[in-house]
Parts: C-alpha cells; sequence; structure tokens
C-alpha cells in the first residue's frame, strides 16, 4: 500500500485551529488520478485540498530543490480554478516542511502561473493573483437569485465577473455580520455568491456549502 503524505495548514494565522484551515498533499512519483484526488479532498471534508505535483521529472527531493510546480485544489466535491488561501498552504508545506528554501515558488494552475514569494524571517508570504475584476450589472438580472440567498436584506447593487462566475452583491451599510451569518447556511446556489457592505463586512454563499436540496448547476 502506497502513502500519500497529507498535511493541514491554518492559513492566514500564527495560532493553530485559527485562520483559514486547507489540507496540501505532495503528490507522489506515481502520481494521483482525478478520481484520487476527489476521494481524498472528500476524505478531508474541509474547504480545500491543495495538490502539488513536481513539474517536470518526478525526483526524491524534487519538493525541496525545484522552484516550479503543478497546484490543483478540490473542495470536497469538485475541482476549482483557483484558491488563495491553499496557494499559501502549498508555500507552506514546501518552505516549512520539505525545507525549500527558494525565494520565488511557481504554481501552474488553471488560472495561470502564480508566484508566491516566502519570507522566512517575518513569517509571511506574497503572492500574486489574478485580479479578476467584476463589472457592474443589473441587479434585475440576477432577482431572484438574490432574493433566495439573501434573505430579504437591503441591496444597493451588484457586480458580476464573467472569469469566475461569481457574483459581488452591495447590501446596504445597515447589515451586520451577524444578519449575514443567519442567512449563510440557508440556501444552496450554483456558484459563489459574495456579501460586501461599505464596512467591508463579506460573507460567501456557494455550493459548497449545502444544506437539504440538490444542487442547480443551470443559475448564474
Amino acid at each position: 500500500m502506497s502513502t500519500v503524505p497529507v498535511y493541514t495548514v491554518d492559513s492566514f494565522s500564527r495560532e493553530a485551529f485559527r485562520g483559514n484551515p486547507c489540507a496540501v498533499c505532495l503528490v507522489p512519483k506515481q502520481g494521483l488520478s482525478n478520481e484520487q484526488m476527489q476521494n481524498i479532498a472528500a476524505e478531508m471534508n474541509i474547504s480545500e485540498t491543495a495538490f502539488i505535483t513536481q513539474e517536470d521529472e518526478f525526483s526524491e527531493d524534487g519538493f525541496k530543490t525545484k522552484s516550479a510546480f503543478n497546484l490543483r485544489w478540490f473542495t470536497p466535491m469538485v475541482e476549482v480554478n483557483l484558491c488563495g488561501h491553499g496557494t499559501m498552504a502549498a508555500a507552506a508545506i514546501l518552505e516549512s516542511v520539505c525545507g525549500n528554501a527558494t525565494k520565488d515558488l511557481c504554481f501552474s494552475t488553471l488560472s495561470g502561473v502564480l508566484h508566491v514569494k516566502p519570507d522566512p524571517d517575518a513569517r509571511s508570504y506574497c503572492m500574486d493573483l489574478p485580479k479578476n475584476a467584476p463589472v457592474d450589472d443589473d441587479v434585475d438580472n440576477y432577482r431572484a437569485l438574490i432574493e433566495i440567498v439573501a434573505d430579504g436584506l437591503p441591496v444597493v447593487g451588484c457586480a458580476y465577473s464573467a472569469t469566475t462566475k461569481k457574483l459581488l452583491v452591495r447590501l446596504d451599510d445597515s447589515v451586520t455580520r451577524e444578519q449575514l451569518v443567519q442567512c449563510w447556511c440557508a440556501h444552496a446556489v450554483s456558484r459563489t455568491v459574495v456579501f460586501t457592505t461599505s464596512a467591508f463586512v463579506c460573507m460567501f454563499v456557494s455550493v459548497y456549502v449545502c444544506v437539504g436540496g440538490e444542487r442547480d448547476q443551470s443559475q448564474l
């Protein structure tokens, strides 16, 4: 039986059990199929599991000595095109577990080549991520979806990113984080809806957090 190393990283935190957790898997020489990656992600059962593969011919010390890797992210249900905290977690494992001292780690992903620059002295990482800016859109175009996931919270505008297929919904400044938490898992949608106010209160409603009902991939 082969062994596949998997680590759990608490991104954006210096303390255990804080921040945003992600699993990181160092893909062995024999590789992993898409089905195996998905099964591992489902077994880990956290928001994303990152899979690091050596970009060229596999070597035993490649995770320590190389600077370019392939990187994929899977939720417990599907593969995703981009995961910021999963990218940071991958770099952290290469540095802290594998002993990789590369100053500029390059990850080939479904969103292009992403660069992460570790700073061991500051215990921090600098990442370059695609912008994927949303474009202002008419709320009426998404009225039915917004009414489902916003549970009557006052909406003042929205913007849509065709690249990431995510909808940014601008709520009235009177909305509190507590109100967002109350409606967070009330409904399932087929992609990600991001709610925000001028106070930068932010909440994601995603297909990957699904309570009741079947996922409908025809929306958004």
